[in-house]
């Protein structure tokens, strides 16, 4: 991926990545793909990392800890043909920086079919977010929201919306750990035609510890809506100044943990980033 915008840093990142967006409880489930190929090597333990532009994705409070503007370009490689691509950007201020995230998701084009399983020909569906962000310190504490505008598309029905992410990071008093907070999709839900299902509500739980070799995460999340909890582990590790080795695992559950995984080894994943000159080209895999 070649990238030729001039800010001082770029994140060109592409992963491969399935999010669990079966769940029918709720709307914009694309809401729940991840964003950014650290954050997926990281098996999703971001929540109190956040210290780069996705922080707008995951916990806006990072964003008042960036020191300079950063870009970043995604490109997520989806199950059916599906892409998510995404762009953001951070621009520090005089108390903090601001933030504005685009995310799109393609399908290719679906086939049709009438009530007696004629053929009836072709249609398209999209998804779309925009987001306005803004993160600043408070004292000790880092603060910050996102808000977004939905809209979904499916033939010739289209649905829009809003919604609100808040967070918030703060230091402890053992050295290096770091702990956060952030809850997404705080919305009145979208409506398609006449049926109007909630937003993919959620909360985050996080810490991270900074140690001589790199950083250790973990999350906590709950889905409100589909009533699902998930756990996360991540490292990030500096093998030489320019490369960055990242592994992580993340366990979901439904109701209960132990809901069975669609493989083995679903929730492991794993990335490599590589930085030359200030500018930044992440890759992550995590399997079906």
């Amino acid at each position: 991926m070649r990238c030729s915008v001039g800010v001082p840093l770029i994140c060109a990142v592409l992963f491969c990545q399935v999010p669990d967006i079966r769940a029918a409880n709720t709307t914009a489930a694309f809401l729940k793909i991840p964003v950014g190929a650290r954050q997926v090597g990281m098996g999703q333990a971001f929540t109190a990392v956040a210290n780069d532009v996705n922080s707008a994705w995951w916990n806006p409070a990072g964003l008042g800890r960036l020191g300079m503007r950063e870009f970043s370009a995604t490109d997520a490689q989806l199950f059916g043909d599906m892409r998510f691509e995404t762009l953001a950007y951070a621009q520090p201020v005089r108390s903090g920086a601001l933030g504005l995230s685009v995310g799109y998701l393609s399908h290719k084009a679906i086939e049709g079919r009438g009530p007696n399983r004629e053929k009836t020909g072709s249609f398209g569906a999209s998804d779309m977010v925009v987001g306005m962000s803004y993160g600043w310190p408070y004292g000790s504490l880092h603060i910050g929201g996102t808000l977004k505008y939905l809209k979904s598309s499916i033939a010739d029905e289209s649905a829009t919306g809003a919604a609100l992410d808040v967070g918030a990071l703060m230091p402890t008093k053992v050295a290096g750990l770091t702990v956060g907070a952030a809850l997404q999709n705080l919305g009145t839900g979208m409506r398609f035609i006449e049926e109007r299902n909630p937003l993919p509500m959620s909360l985050s739980l996080g810490a991270a510890y900074q140690t001589p070799f790199g950083t250790v995460s973990a999350d906590l999340k709950r889905e409100m809506a589909d009533d699902r909890m998930s756990f996360s582990l991540g490292m990030e590790m500096q093998i030489l100044s320019a490369l960055t080795a990242r592994a992580g695992y993340q366990k979901a559950a439904g109701t209960a943990f132990g809901t069975d995984q669609a493989s083995p080894l679903a929730g492991l994943a794993g990335g490599l980033g590589i930085r030359i000159l200030g500018y930044t080209v992440d890759y992550s895999f995590t399997p079906m």
